[in-house]
């Protein structure tokens, strides 16, 4: 989620896209895989870091966020002290 005042969810930008690592069914594991530090190529500044996962109709059927939260905290979390 972009940095700043009066950002909603609605705004999100997407870095990218998962990878299924196992077998389909109902236990799938998807794999979403981040540079050392996206922000920096990118020039992001975040907020928030999700993912969401869809069904074959295009509809929400998950949703995780990593566990950093607001715009240092971001940053710390994906690019550390470099």
């Amino acid at each position: 989620m972009p940095s700043g005042t009066g950002i909603t969810p609605d705004m999100a930008v997407v870095v990218g896209s998962a990878t299924r690592s196992s077998k389909a069914g109902s236990k799938e594991v998807w794999l979403f895989s981040l540079e050392p530090c996206p922000l920096d190529e990118k020039g992001i500044s975040a907020t928030e870091v999700f993912v969401k996962a869809f069904d074959r109709h295009g509809k929400v059927v998950a949703t995780k966020s990593l566990p950093y939260h607001g715009a240092s905290g971001v940053y710390e979390g994906l690019c550390g002290n470099r």
